[in-house]
């Protein structure tokens, strides 16, 4: 499956697995370009089914893996002090024109990625009923906008401390990766 190596690490690490979306048709996009809304919409669902006092860890599928337990990834949200925390990269995609509004940081990834998040059920509801989005719209831009609005309380993993994403200068120390730069 084209999900094999997320739900392989989530066995290896006992990280509990909803695959959203299963079963219905995709109309988020072709991946030739931004889209991915319909990701949105599919999570705003289920989160109507969650305990608003609970913690979501949202991640992508065919190119995610865990490299640590639930308990680290969540231990590592609560230090960060944010009700919700996103991964972030050194690219502002799908908008370069938005790059000067990312506010700099001294180490590591400045840009906000939404393939990986982390936040109480309840502000990720107030999140998303904040703003509409179509199916075939951009999430990550969709994310950025809301972030770059601050109106909520978001935190970007920009060390790597939860979340890392493509890196060339990464590299595995034992079972944990490591990120020369940001020293996570």
């Amino acid at each position: 499956s084209r999900c094999e190596l997320l739900y392989r690490s989530a066995r290896a690490h006992n990280v509990p697995v909803v695959n959203l979306g299963v079963g219905e048709a995709w109309t988020g996009g072709d991946m030739t370009g931004p889209g991915g809304g319909m990701k949105v919409n599919v999570l705003r669902r289920h989160l109507e089914r969650i305990p608003e006092n609970d913690i979501v860890l949202f991640v992508d599928a065919y190119d995610v893996f865990f490299g640590d337990s639930l308990e680290n990834i969540v231990s590592r949200y609560f230090e960060m002090d944010s009700a919700i925390v996103f991964s972030a990269e050194s690219v502002c995609w799908p908008s370069e024109s938005l790059a000067s509004q990312f506010p700099e940081v001294s180490l590591g990834y400045r840009f906000l990625n939404s393939g990986a998040f982390i936040g109480r059920c309840d502000a990720l509801r107030e999140l998303l009923a904040s703003s509409e989005i179509a199916d075939d719209d951009d999430d990550q831009l969709f994310y950025q906008l809301i972030y770059l609005s601050e109106q909520f309380d978001i935190r970007l993993d920009s060390e790597a401390y939860i979340f890392q994403t493509h890196d060339e200068g990464v590299t595995k120390r034992g079972v944990q990766i490591f990120n020369p730069s940001t020293r996570c």
